[in-house]
């Protein structure tokens, strides 16, 4: 589970900001906190903010962490680190990038981080924590090529590495490389226990670190498939089932078919949705067959590409990490999701969902928490702040669309100021 992230000087965030999945003591919403290791984390968490405040950012922030933490191993001698520090500011020029993550595997707490520029690896830590109880331990810490294994017993799979770990290549990635036990399980856990689901920035389909697919089929055609049936009924959208079917030769474009005929390629399945047929009278007569690709329509896709991955998680842990949550998706679907990620019943093992969205439908007290609640937004110097509803004294009972609608927590557009603007020219 993910307990917090940090960054600093990367994109529109200047100065440092911490995202957190920890959880107050409030007792509100219980179901959607899970009591680990590391104390209370919340299931689920929502950021809210006006276009170009940085929501998006802070999802880019992340994967870009995640994915040199686990790549940069393959980065060529010399290469430049693909980063991009803060731009609009002399106070960030020649300041590294910094990422931190906070993070239990295994009933263990970690603390691993890094800070970067274009040229090499300024800074790089790791710690560990046994138990909530107990202080962090580190393991390693970094100074440019000064690389330092201070617990060598715990660590001793990073002794061996210092000296082949080049300017450009995060210790950790090394250490990983070279069957590092400790290193390895990090480094697995950032490949498959982080999925993000976004159209910003990346493939319009869904793709883990190590860019691939999830089989589809294997995860809708379990004991899952009634979960998935029931979020289908629940969008209203008229399928009844849904099924895989082996494509016929027709369906293959010419130049693939005598492959296919001579066994050269294996043939393919495809996803199809089941509706129901009526006569004139109304009267169901039996079901058809759609294809998911071209009689579906995009908010369909989107749900059935989501879902399964949603079921995974569920299933194994992890962290679901979505830009836009409500693109193509109603509002009642994304309530629905949320429901089942903050349900005991249906999510035991503590998966994690982190959204961005401009979904007011949700920002509902009876939904969330004031701590899964955050908020974007940008200074007039172009700079991101990202700061959590339960920063603000609020009075008991209040309107929290109401509220956020009218600035009381910043992140949204100066509309007014424009509109007065027009009206006084």
């Amino acid at each position: 589970m993910l307990i917090q992230f940090r960054v600093k000087n990367y994109l529109s965030f200047k100065d440092e900001v911490v995202f957190s999945m920890e959880a107050t003591k409030s007792s509100n919403h219980e179901g959607a906190v899970y009591t680990s290791k590391a104390g209370r984390l919340l299931k689920s968490s929502v950021v809210y903010g006006a276009n170009a405040s940085g929501k998006s950012n802070l999802i880019k922030a992340m994967y870009f962490a995640l994915h040199l933490a686990v790549y940069s191993i393959n980065n060529e001698i010399k290469a430049q680190i693909n980063t991009t520090p803060f731009l609009l500011s002399t106070d960030t020029d020649g300041e590294g990038s910094l990422f931190e993550f906070e993070f239990i595997i295994s009933k263990k707490i970690y603390r691993y981080g890094f800070v970067i520029n274009k040229q090499f690896i300024m800074e790089e830590w790791l710690y560990i924590k046994p138990n909530n109880d107990s202080e962090f331990i580190p393991l390693f810490t970094r100074n440019k090529q000064d690389i330092t294994v201070i617990d060598r017993v715990i660590f001793k799979e990073g002794l061996e590495t210092i000296a082949k770990t080049r300017e450009n290549v995060l210790f950790l990635s090394k250490v990983a490389d070279d069957n590092g036990e400790i290193s390895k399980t990090i480094v697995e856990f950032f490949v498959t226990k982080f999925v993000f689901f976004t159209t910003i920035g990346f493939d319009r389909s869904i793709g883990t670190l190590l860019r691939t697919q999830v089989d589809i089929h294997n995860i809708i055609f379990t004991e899952k498939y009634n979960l998935f049936i029931e979020a289908l009924k629940c969008a209203d959208i008229g399928i009844k089932g849904i099924l895989r079917r082996e494509m016929t030769i027709d369906e293959y474009p010419p130049h693939m078919r005598i492959h296919l005929e001579s066994g050269k390629i294996k043939p393919l399945t495809r996803i199809k949705t089941t509706h129901t047929k009526y006569d004139a009278s109304k009267q169901a007569i039996g079901e058809v067959e759609f294809d998911l690709s071209n009689n579906e329509s995009t908010g369909t896709q989107h749900l059935v590409g989501i879902f399964p991955w949603i079921l995974k998680i569920l299933d194994e842990g992890g962290i679901l990490i979505v830009d836009e949550f409500e693109e193509h998706l109603h509002p009642l679907m994304v309530k629905f999701i949320l429901d089942i990620f903050n349900s005991n019943e249906h999510n035991p093992n503590g998966a994690q969902l982190i959204f961005n969205t401009h979904n007011l439908f949700i920002l509902d007290k009876d939904i969330f928490r004031e701590d899964q609640i955050w908020f974007t937004d940008k200074d007039k110097f172009g700079a991101t702040d990202l700061y959590s509803l339960v920063d603000f004294e609020l009075p008991q009972e209040f309107n929290l669309v109401k509220f956020y609608l009218n600035g009381k927590f910043g992140g949204i557009p100066s509309i007014k100021n424009f509109i007065a603007n027009m009206h006084s020219n």
